[in-house]
């Protein structure tokens, strides 16, 4: 059923099996769990974060195979959910998983006949270059700059990686795009937009990653206060809710990062007194950040949105308090409190 696609009635007999199940470390429940766990990522953050909490003891039962996209799941639910601790963790998982498998197939084989088919999702060099990718990006929203270089290091180049097919060769030459990507986010994020025309013309040849890019620039714009109307005009056109290729972002992930586009771009907009676009953007912001129950950013908008609420139009209000309506009871009285939670997100890039 499951690979029949019919998941509502494997999502049952997985429960079936896992509540039946009576040795709590067979590798058969641990399999079940993974299986429900991958089922139930994707709807929303609380969703996530519940399902990611089920299945984390289950995790080190499972098979080899299974487990590199286990983990790399993992790491993705806590990027989303901006657990940047649990998003190193299992990292650090995946990369070292990932480098004993290969050593066992290649590096201890030498003189033997070829290692066989592994039976995973995505080529092992895909799991073994996220696990460094993953973890530099978590260094990076920490403000450990050099230390997430030191992790850029170990993706931008792995064509020495053996055993590589076709569709692995491909997967190094994205790994070497995304090195340089990330190199030019800690430059800017450090202050040095000396890069920035450099790193606009290698966005042009990759369109499906403005948007995560767009959000470190313009993130470095507001920290510096450097005006970036020219890039604004020529990328962000480009960047749509509704379009987006399901090859390495899943759904999930490219709107929460396209509502952070919105945010920033709204601070942006309100630091050079355009304010109609400012509240325009909150309220894009806080449209999406509803509709994927990411709770942090709600209260961000609703905070931002506060502060300049006596320039709204009427139009603007209107659509702020039907928006508004629909925001946990709990989150407008942590607002009313005067509460405001401002994450300071980033954005690099993870296949989901």
């Amino acid at each position: 059923m499951y690979k029949k696609k019919e998941l509502d009635a494997a999502a049952l007999l997985y429960e079936v099996v896992a509540k039946c199940e009576k040795y709590q470390y067979s590798e058969r429940l641990a399999i079940c769990q993974y299986r429900l766990f991958k089922l139930a990522i994707g709807k929303d953050s609380a969703t996530n974060l519940q399902a990611a909490i089920r299945f984390e003891p289950f995790q080190d039962k499972l098979p080899e195979n299974f487990r590199l996209d286990a983990l790399l799941q993992l790491a993705n639910v806590y990027y989303t959910l901006q657990n940047w601790h649990k998003m190193g963790f299992f990292a650090d998982e995946l990369r070292t998983l990932a480098t004993v498998i290969y050593r066992g197939r290649y590096q201890n084989k030498k003189g033997k006949r070829k290692p066989g088919k592994l039976n995973i999702d995505r080529p092992l060099v895909v799991y073994y270059g996220q696990g460094y990718l993953i973890k530099g990006g978590a260094l990076e929203y920490q403000e450990q700059y050099e230390e997430a270089k030191k992790y850029i290091d170990g993706y931008a180049d792995l064509s020495w990686f053996e055993g590589l097919d076709e569709i692995g060769r491909l997967e190094v030459e994205k790994f070497k795009v995304f090195a340089r990507m990330n190199c030019y986010n800690i430059d800017l994020s450090t202050g040095n937009f000396e890069v920035l025309n450099d790193y606009v013309h290698l966005l042009e040849k990759y369109p499906d990653e403005i948007l995560p890019s767009m959000v470190v620039i313009l993130m470095a714009a507001n920290k510096y206060r450097i005006k970036i109307d020219t890039v604004l005009k020529k990328l962000a056109s480009k960047i749509s809710v509704g379009v987006h290729s399901e090859n390495y972002y899943s759904r999930a992930t490219y709107r929460n990062r396209y509502a952070e586009f919105h945010y920033q771009l709204a601070i942006y907009n309100f630091a050079n007194r355009r304010i109609k676009e400012g509240i325009e953007n909150t309220l894009q912001c806080l449209k999406l950040s509803v509709e994927e129950d990411n709770k942090g950013k709600m209260l961000d908008c609703i905070s931002l949105f506060e502060k300049f609420k006596g320039q709204a139009t009427k139009e603007q209000e209107t659509i702020y308090e039907t928006i508004v309506k629909g925001v946990n009871k709990d989150a407008e009285t942590l607002v009313l409190s005067g509460y405001s939670y401002q994450p300071e997100l980033l954005c690099s890039r993870f296949s989901d």
